[in-house]
């Protein structure tokens, strides 16, 4: 009678590897995708530069910040949300963004900008951009006239004529201290030329753009965020 010998032998399977690629080209693995979107909107993971997403990678999602302003004016009884406007630093990646809950009249040159104190300041570029939908189509518009102070740096851009619009400004930083960062919507038509005559100071509207008194009528001094780095 023969004797017969099974050898068990453990096997292991290859869970199939799973990535995204954003829009830009960069592989992100599924999990940590996930895992930003807790953070960011999904529309800025998307399409984040290889730069961009080198830089905060390896950083701990734990230990992220978040600051954030919604702004709720009354009248009477009657209360709506209009916009918010919110800074994340993540490391040394620092994203400034700000929601528009509800669509604006008024369509015209607004200004984002961000104020730095103590030894802050932006280590490489800074990236603008505004996402906006139209018909059933996400779009986005990096078109902004940029200026740059020995403080920090602001954006001037045209509001969308479109719906749901977030606008989003991102750059890494070196040195420790503070960033306060402002958003101001133009009440009333302004040129380009017009919304480019600020500077940055703690006297300004959100404590960060000081209007010229020729415009600063315009704006809607919208109240802004801080955070320490």
């Amino acid at each position: 009678m023969g004797i017969f010998f099974i050898l068990l032998l453990p096997f292991i399977v290859k869970a199939e590897e799973c990535n995204i690629i954003n829009n830009n080209g960069v592989v992100i693995d599924c999990a940590y995708y996930n895992d930003l979107l807790e953070y960011y909107d999904a529309k800025l993971v998307d399409n984040f530069t290889q730069d961009e997403f080198d830089s905060f990678k390896n950083n701990d999602l734990d230990d992220i910040e978040i600051e954030s302003y919604l702004e709720v004016p009354s009248r009477a009884f009657f209360q709506t949300n209009y916009k918010r406007i919110e800074i994340v630093k993540n490391g040394s990646f620092i994203t400034m963004s700000l929601t528009w809950l509800k669509n604006p009249v008024v369509r015209s040159h607004d200004v984002f900008a961000a104020r730095f104190t103590g030894s802050v300041a932006v280590n490489g570029n800074t990236v603008f951009r505004q996402f906006y939908t139209t018909s059933s189509s996400v779009m986005i518009s990096t078109t902004a006239s940029k200026k740059t102070f020995s403080n920090g740096f602001g954006y001037s851009f045209k509001l969308s004529n479109y719906s749901d619009m977030e606008i989003f400004i991102t750059y890494s930083i070196t040195g420790s201290g503070s960033i306060y960062t402002s958003y101001q919507h133009a009440t009333t038509t302004t040129s380009l030329t017009d919304s480019k005559k600020y500077t940055l100071s703690s006297a300004g509207y959100g404590n960060v753009i000081l209007f010229d008194s020729s415009v600063e009528n315009n704006y809607d001094n919208m109240s802004g965020v801080h955070i320490s780095v």
